[in-house]
């Protein structure tokens, strides 16, 4: 995937295969204008169809991205229509190799590096949270957890609840490790 800003019109272009993406700060009729006629990529290929999409949010594979008020936001995206997270249970754990307190760890690690601001990634632990109580697990297990992440990443003194660093240090602690 490439990404491109241009700092001074606060823009953002994005591509990966055959998909991109751009925030855009002039009017829509200049859009329509730039996308209305065929794009030739070069003379050996056929010009390339655009669907034009506009709104102030959209998902690309698992993650949703988000303009607001001139910053840009991202988060994990969840399809309704699919199971993502499907655990064993704690039945099915204990005889299992995978340990499921290392893969709460991954998705939270994972989630940390997707979601851009803090009440995303509160978001996504409270979703973590529900579907491993569906799974049998009980909320001890899932709070001890939560406090033994923290602790890995240096963001909590005494209470993760209470004394922990700020969510952008979070972020770049697991993003240098990871």
């Amino acid at each position: 995937m490439s990404v491109l800003m241009a700092q001074k019109q606060q823009e953002l272009f994005g591509r990966f295969q055959d998909n991109l993406f751009l925030t855009w700060n002039r009017s829509e009729d200049q859009l329509h204008f730039l996308f209305g006629k065929p794009i030739i990529v070069d003379q050996h290929s056929r010009s390339s169809q655009i669907k034009l999409f506009i709104g102030t949010s959209f998902h690309f594979l698992d993650m949703e991205i988000s303009h607001d008020q001139g910053h840009l936001h991202t988060r994990i995206y969840h399809d309704p229509v699919v199971d993502q997270y499907q655990l064993l249970n704690q039945f099915q754990a204990e005889r299992s190799s995978c340990l499921p307190s290392r893969l709460l760890q991954s998705m939270l690690m994972y989630a940390v590096r997707c979601c851009s601001n803090e009440q995303n990634f509160d978001y996504e632990r409270l979703y973590l949270k529900l579907v491993y109580l569906l799974y049998g697990f009980s909320e001890n297990f899932f709070n001890n957890c939560i406090e033994q992440f923290y602790k890995q990443f240096y963001a909590c003194e005494v209470n993760y609840l209470v004394d922990r660093v700020p969510y952008e240090t979070l972020r770049r602690r697991v993003k240098k490790r990871y």
